[in-house]
């Protein structure tokens, strides 16, 4: 039953991002909607934002691995973008239909950048040491909310092997942030990520 209770919280995020990217057709209601689902689970589960857990151990090596593992996406994404787009699409009518559009877009970039992997990792991460196995199953949510996500954008096939890939990367930046006790490298790399893939975006936007 504690189990349960401890997992329940991290499937609130498919909620937010279903009714704000398939029931509202809006980026921006998604995202703030799923921030405020994350920011009410912690406020309830008793470790609201507190920014202490940013601080940790650092390790020079590990930096080092999650930022060239990290860095990869959005060169990877541009490279195989033809391989991966949905064929009656394009990305910029697919961005469109969910009202990312002009200076929409523009002043998603920076929050989708700094703010969101700092909400995230304080979310999925906080609680590295997980108890009965929770972590892995964390791990493979944290990849599956993100299906909901990329099912507007890309092949069944590199839907499934975009989950996988996130799962690992969900264990490694935890792995890393119990082994530093802290988020900094976890938080540093997933904005370096993220930061990485919305550069990709604008130039395949800019290439079509």
């Amino acid at each position: 039953m504690r189990f349960r209770a401890n997992i329940l919280p991290f499937l609130f995020p498919y909620f937010a991002v279903f009714v704000g990217l398939y029931l509202l057709k809006n980026a921006w209601i998604s995202i703030i909607l799923y921030h405020a689902v994350i920011l009410a689970c912690m406020t309830a589960d008793g470790h609201l934002i507190d920014f202490r857990k940013i601080i940790t151990r650092w390790n020079s090596r590990l930096f080092l691995i999650s930022c060239t593992i990290s860095v990869v996406a959005g060169p990877a994404l541009f490279v195989l973008w033809n391989f991966m787009k949905l064929d009656f699409s394009s990305l910029s009518s697919n961005l469109s239909m969910i009202r990312l559009t002009n200076l929409s877009w523009i002043l998603f970039i920076p929050y989708f950048c700094l703010l969101h992997p700092i909400l995230e990792e304080l979310f999925w991460r906080s609680k590295s040491n997980d108890e009965s196995g929770s972590g892995y199953l964390k791990d493979l949510l944290f990849g599956g909310y993100h299906i909901l996500v990329l099912v507007l954008f890309i092949k069944p096939e590199w839907v499934i092997i975009s989950f996988f890939i996130l799962a690992f990367v969900s264990w490694m930046w935890r792995v890393i942030s119990y082994k530093t006790d802290g988020l900094l490298i976890a938080v540093l790399s997933h904005i370096l990520a993220d930061t990485s893939i919305i550069i990709a975006v604008n130039f395949i936007l800019k290439k079509n």
